[in-house]
């Protein structure tokens, strides 16, 4: 007879422990599948820990009250590994999330749907013989060209018959490397979430048996049943695609790409043009090495010429376009002489808010409480409003809701806004076309785009931050944002580090740069201007220090959303209370209410718990202390 620790493949009524207790005549191996009975349901679970009764008979006596048996074993071989098993651990604790949760991450779909003659043919090779621990230092490859050197320490990888993981931050950037990496091996898989079933399966089933070398793919690629990974590269590093920000757990593909790089002792290169803060202070310390050819960085510096158009200057000159002169007359050059500019745009739409003149209401979503947005298409006569976080979509009113008032205006600039506005200067003869994911939702439609705008079908492109998934390089000889303000007036910590990223992604669209804002003596402005990324950096861990921000600090945000207000923000307190009881010395902002504070019907308040490097400590008891209703993001992206 044997105990057995099961973890359950689903989220269990508990604020502690998630890992379930039972006992079984046979004794199943680590990481095998059973089934077993929880109240009144059968339920799936992954074998942890597997111990003879004689050894815990009086332990069984007194912490154990009248154990059940497990319904039987599916799957006799393990198939969760044991690096698997340590990474779904550290994956739990880190990110505060019941480990039945983050164990299915590692699991193909079709064992959860119940397809046992795929689990039946499943086994693990023999583990080769333990070695001792090598530690290799993380590497920060900042450079603009960087697929050679990706390319030859693949080759080194293979060549020592060790598998190579290559991550990047969005499925349609897989082509732009695979043929490269097809020339080094014919051994190789894609994987990511839009793959078929069988076609999942079959990659799963492949890398657990050491049957690929290479394995390309977005960031659940990580959860492969990798038993011999000798490199991994996280390509575009920064990039806010790695984020999981629709699942739990809401893990970062770079920090769990570190720590499985750290499991298999295998190298790991995070490759940027413009990494983050985070990467970037890390290999400032001598944490990561840092891989940055200094010709390259100056070449582009070099070519590049930035000009900031200052609107409110404009307004003075009696110019109410959205247009500065300045844009104008470079547009006109541009196309007269047959080349190409690309128009950045924060927002989608025509309008991001419809504003009553005489009463200043504004047209919210009733469900989200948030400014909805007037796009111009098919459908609704006359167009939509439509709100980006719930999709409910409305015809906009012919009066105010409020006072019944005739005058309405829309204001904000969208991608539809300024097609409208381009469309109205006679003097520029511009074949414009937007690509963002309301006019363009499908991503060939999107890359199709991108292919006319290259083959001069049209000779200007206006598009949100989806341009720079679309593959474009130094495409147009102009590139403009639209407005800046907006973008680096949220109250957020990341938004200078995000603006300039942009502005430095946009610059390398084309050869000249053009910026509209009405505030031109902005400090990023000064960085912009001579191309000096770095020196940004250097100025904004100034500022991050002082505050105790990341990456002098992880910061974990505690949600908690209700349909009542009162009792949302009545929650939130007693946290704060309950966690200063426990954790005196942790530093705690809010409770406040989300920056939209009420999304389908239900209010979010937030706590912004700020804690020191390796805070896993802080993070358990924190964890114990939430209930029901809570969710946590760790390393969010935004703090709104």
């Amino acid at each position: 007879m044997y105990i057995i620790e099961v973890i359950p493949l689903v989220k269990i009524a508990s604020s502690d422990s998630q890992v379930l207790t039972y006992f079984f005549s046979q004794e199943p191996k680590i990481g095998s599948l059973v089934s077993a009975p929880l109240g009144k349901t059968e339920i799936k679970a992954i074998v942890k820990s597997v111990e003879p009764l004689e050894g815990l008979k009086m332990e069984v006596k007194k912490n154990y009250f009248k154990l059940k048996p497990i319904s039987k074993i599916i799957s006799a071989e393990p198939i969760v590994g044991k690096p698997q098993m340590e990474l779904c651990q550290w994956l739990s604790d880190y990110y505060l999330s019941p480990i039945g949760i983050v164990l299915k991450l590692f699991l193909p779909k079709a064992i959860l749907r119940r397809k046992k003659l795929f689990v039946q043919k499943i086994s693990f090779p023999e583990p080769a013989p333990e070695k001792p621990a090598q530690f290799l230092s993380p590497v920060l490859f900042n450079s603009p060209e960087r697929i050679q050197n990706y390319l030859q320490e693949v080759k080194n990888a293979v060549k020592n018959n060790r598998l190579v993981l290559f991550l990047v931050p969005e499925i349609n950037k897989i082509a732009r490397y695979l043929p490269s990496l097809e020339k080094i091996s014919k051994n190789i898989k894609v994987f990511h979430s839009e793959l078929k079933t069988s076609e999942e399966i079959k990659c799963w089933q492949e890398v657990q048996q050491n049957k690929v070398d290479i394995v390309i793919g977005a960031r659940n690629s990580l959860f492969l049943p990798f038993s011999n990974l000798g490199l991994v590269i996280v390509d575009e590093e920064e990039n806010e695609s790695y984020k999981s920000w629709d699942q739990h757990p809401k893990y970062h593909t770079r920090t769990v790409a570190l720590k499985l790089a750290k499991i298999f002792e295998a190298k790991i290169i995070l490759g940027s043009r413009f990494p983050s803060l985070d990467s970037f202070y890390r290999a400032k310390i001598g944490e990561y090495e840092l891989w940055q050819p200094k010709t390259e960085q100056k070449s582009v510096q070099s070519a590049q010429k930035v000009s900031i158009a200052d609107m409110k200057e404009e307004v003075r000159k009696a110019n109410y376009s959205i247009f500065s002169e300045e844009l104008q007359e470079k547009l006109i050059s541009v196309i007269s002489k047959n080349k190409k500019a690309i128009i950045f745009v924060g927002r989608k739409g025509l309008a991001t808010a419809i504003l009553c003149r005489d009463c200043g209401h504004i047209i919210k979503c009733q469900e989200c409480e948030t400014p909805m947005v007037f796009h111009k298409g098919p459908g609704l006569k006359g167009g939509s409003l439509i709100c980006h976080y719930c999709g409910k979509i409305i015809i906009p009113p012919s009066a105010c809701p409020k006072c019944k008032s005739w005058r309405i205006k829309y204001l904000g600039t969208g991608t539809q806004k300024v097609m409208e506005e381009l469309e109205k200067m006679e003097r520029i003869k511009a074949k414009a076309v937007i690509v963002d994911s309301k006019i363009a939702p499908d991503k060939k439609e999107q890359e199709q785009t991108a292919r006319d705008f290259q083959l001069g079908e049209y000779n200007v492109l206006i598009g949100t931050q989806l341009l720079f998934s679309l593959g474009l390089k130094k495409e147009a000889d102009l590139a403009v944002v639209i407005l800046a303000d907006p973008l680096f007036n949220l109250p957020e910590y990341r938004s200078p580090e995000r603006l300039m990223q942009i502005f430095f992604k946009i610059s390398g669209l084309a050869k000249e740069m053009l910026v509209q804002t009405y505030n031109p003596d902005f400090y990023l402005f000064g960085f912009l201007r001579k191309f000096d990324f770095e020196g940004f950096l250097e100025a904004e861990l100034k500022h991050r220090e002082s505050f105790f921000y990341p990456p002098f600090s992880e910061i974990t945000k505690l949600v908690f959303s209700h349909k009542d207000n009162a009792i949302a923000k009545k929650e939130a307190l007693d946290l704060k209370k309950k966690i200063q009881k426990f954790l005196p010395d942790l530093r705690i902002l809010g409770p406040a209410p989300a920056l939209v504070p009420k999304i389908k019907n239900k209010y979010f308040w937030h706590l912004v718990v700020k804690i020191k490097d390796d805070g896993l400590r802080e993070k358990k008891i924190i964890q114990k202390l939430i209930g029901p209703g809570w969710f946590a993001d760790v390393e969010p992206q935004n703090l709104l």
